[in-house]
């Protein structure tokens, strides 16, 4: 499984969402079957994400998978993505 690692603002684009929508590190954590630590790393870019994870990401935050890639790619705003969450 191929896995990508997270720049900065790809990381900083996880958290927003995340504050955004008051969601607590460890509920993700739980989610993506990773510790609350092992999760903080991938908001401060010092872990890498396989799609696996990133498609678990997206349906915590009740995005397409498509619109989610996006995003983290900066084709898409947090103005535009507030609108969708």
């Amino acid at each position: 499984m191929k896995t990508k690692t997270l720049n900065q603002s790809q990381s900083e684009r996880i958290r927003f969402i995340r504050v955004y929508r008051n969601i607590s590190q460890e509920y993700i954590a739980s989610c993506l079957n990773l510790s609350q630590s092992a999760y903080s790393k991938i908001e401060t870019g010092q872990r890498k994400l396989n799609i696996e994870r990133l498609e678990k990401l997206a349906k915590v935050f009740n995005l397409e998978l498509s619109l989610f890639l996006l995003y983290l790619s900066g084709h898409i705003h947090n103005s535009d993505i507030i609108k969708e969450l």
